[in-house]
């Protein structure tokens, strides 16, 4: 994928999900919540990408999938960027 037509989408990333990660387990509990939008600006997020919540019971409680992540593509303007194969590409390498 080419990383200019990326670079045009609102992204939210997180790299840690330990328990003083508290940016990404407040993230988590808002989606749980059904409140997908941004917060601030009330818009959906394009990309998102981080660990893999695999239980929210608050944030001394919760765990994530050791060694999984997940990236997930919300919108209009991202769902044309996967679906144009100019834009699309990828090299397997063997």
């Amino acid at each position: 994928m080419r990383r200019s037509a990326l670079s045009r989408l609102r992204t939210l990333a997180f790299v840690r999900g330990t328990p003083d990660a508290t940016d990404y387990w407040s993230f988590v509990s808002h989606c749980r919540r059904k409140l997908q939008r941004s917060p601030y600006t009330d818009q959906y997020y394009d990309v998102v990408y981080g660990p893999i919540a695999q239980s929210w019971f608050g944030i001394d409680e919760s765990k994530v999938f050791p060694g999984y992540d997940q990236i997930s593509f919300h919108g209009s303007i991202a769902q044309q960027i996967l679906r144009n194969p100019n834009l699309c590409e990828m090299e397997v390498l063997g």
